[in-house]
This record gives structure tokens, sequence and C-alpha cells, in this order.
């Protein structure tokens, strides 16, 4: 029986045993489609949050990759008490769902299923959390490059062009968060190669003061314009 012929008794078997083992969420998962994804969008609104985070981890092993209508409703839900469950949510189920191991081929393929939805969520990057804001750069990286990422660039760019002012307003000084979004940007652009960020990237390498971000920067810019003059960090000077 289809899981999507099943969401009454499901949820009614939620209600009445919430005990129920996050293995037997991993099994199901697995034989949907993006027709069970409302049903799916139940379970992850439901239960525990270990049995939330088996069926945002299983995911990833399904053959129908489309996921955006469920990254858009976990995105939709940020708010509140709950805020810190659902970016964890939205972390293991990108982790999942695109893993850095995937074959290029595969996983180009996931991500351009799911462009609309990771666009919004680059979107969305400024108001998360670290953790969350490196995983989505991350993905972001990874879909840039292929046909129709303009809009792609133009996210990632609009958060790089906002930390490096923010950078600036610190007068060049970043505690440990501030640094690791720094660091979770410029390894994006490390991944894309392109030279279009250039011009951030040596903003953040003129402006920072925290050496580790101004090491990273550098190298960085090496990697996007090989042969090109780099300007010293603001901390050496």
């Amino acid at each position: 029986m289809r899981l999507r012929y099943a969401l009454p008794l499901l949820c009614c078997l939620l209600a009445a045993a919430p005990a129920l083992q996050c293995q037997e969420f991993s099994a199901w998962i697995p034989s949907t489609d993006r027709t069970d994804n409302p049903l799916i969008r139940e379970l992850l609104s439901s239960g525990s949050l270990g049995e939330r985070l088996a069926v945002a981890e299983a995911l990833g092993a399904r053959g129908d990759a489309y996921i955006g209508d469920l990254l858009e409703s976990l995105l939709a839900g940020l708010s509140g008490p709950a805020r810190p469950e659902g970016e964890l949510l939205l972390r293991v189920m990108l982790a999942s769902v695109f893993p850095p191991s995937l074959p290029a081929e595969e996983l180009q393929r996931r991500l351009a299923l799911n462009r609309q939805a990771i666009e919004l969520l680059g979107e969305s990057v400024p108001g998360f959390g670290a953790p969350l804001a490196r995983e989505t750069c991350r993905v972001l990286a990874r879909a840039i490059g292929t046909a129709g990422d303009g809009r792609l660039k133009g996210v990632l760019m609009a958060e790089g062009r906002r930390l490096a002012e923010a950078l600036g307003e610190r007068s060049g000084y970043s505690d440990g968060e501030e640094a690791d979004r720094l660091a979770a940007f410029l390894e994006a652009v490390e991944t894309t190669a392109d030279p279009v960020f250039a011009d951030i990237v040596v903003r953040i390498l003129e402006t920072t003061r925290t050496r580790e971000v101004g090491r990273y920067a550098r190298f960085v810019l090496a990697r996007i314009l090989p042969g090109a003059e780099q300007p010293p960090p603001e901390s050496s000077r």
C-alpha cells in the first residue's frame, strides 16, 4: 500500500504510539517518491526529534530526490523555540540528499530537481545559525557552474558582500561564529573556482584582522585568480 493512502492511519499511530522506532521510519522512506511528500511533511512535524531526524536522513536513500517542497516547508516553520530543531532537520536533510561523496552527475541531477528551494534557502542564509549557513553555502557552491546558475551566483555574492560589510563594521575583527561564516563563504567560493567572486574575497582579505580568515582568503584568491597580485591582509600591516 502506498504511504499516501495511509496518511490518516499513520497520523493515528503517531498519536497513539509515540515510541515508534526510528528504524521503522528509515525503512519506509526509501520506497517513497514525491507524491508521498505530504505524508513525509507530517512525519517531519510529528514525533520525537530522533524520529524526525531519521526521516530527514532516510530521504537521501530515496530514488526520487525531489525534496523542494519539504525544504520550503521546514524553512517556513523556522520561528520561535522550535527554530533550532528546524535548522538541525534542514542540515541533516541537505547533508543526506546532497552529500559531497555523490558522483558529480548524480549530485547535479539532484540539485537541478531542487533548484528553486535551494535558491530560497540561499536567500535565507543571513538568518541561519552558522552550522546551517555553512551547509547551505556548500550546497549552493555545488549548484553553481550548471546551466541557469545566475540567481545562485547572485545569492552567494550577496552573502559575501554582507559578510564583508559586517567585517568592516567590526573593524576587521571576528568572533568564532563570524569567522566560521566567513570560512563557509570562502570554502564555497573555492568550490566554485569562479573569478566572479574575486572582488569580494579581496575585500575580505584587505579588511580582516583575524589571521585564519586572512590566510584562507589569500589561499582562495590564489585558486580563483592564479598569478594575481594579492594585497596583504589588514592584520599584517
